[in-house]
């Protein structure tokens, strides 16, 4: 985001800080995805989604240990954020299959 000239949230470094950045979007391609953990949450760019099994695919760091495109339960999602300044899109998400397990191990 800072590199593309984007302002980061104030707690950046807190996945739940991302809650407060920019404004509340509908799930659309390149959105900003914040999701519920164990301990703390996850934030991650939305990418896809996989209407077989009500999952959402994500594009984010420590999933895993790696950067990573893995498939999130609809269940964990907190909210999707889009940056001030900008219009986000109204197109539905692509339709993209995953028969990996939902991430779990996020650190």
């Amino acid at each position: 985001m800072q590199q593309a000239g984007i302002p980061l949230p104030t707690h950046w470094y807190r996945a739940k800080g991302w809650l407060a950045w920019g404004y509340a979007c509908r799930p659309t391609l390149g959105a900003v995805v914040v999701f519920e953990r164990e301990g703390g949450g996850h934030v991650g760019l939305l990418v896809g989604y996989d209407d077989k099994r009500n999952a959402l695919l994500v594009l984010g760091g420590n999933q895993g240990n790696c950067v990573s495109v893995r498939p999130f339960s609809t269940d964990r999602v907190l909210g999707y954020r889009w940056p001030s300044g900008g219009e986000a899109p109204t197109n539905a998400l692509p339709y993209l299959a995953s028969t990996q397990d939902f991430s779990k191990d996020e650190a």
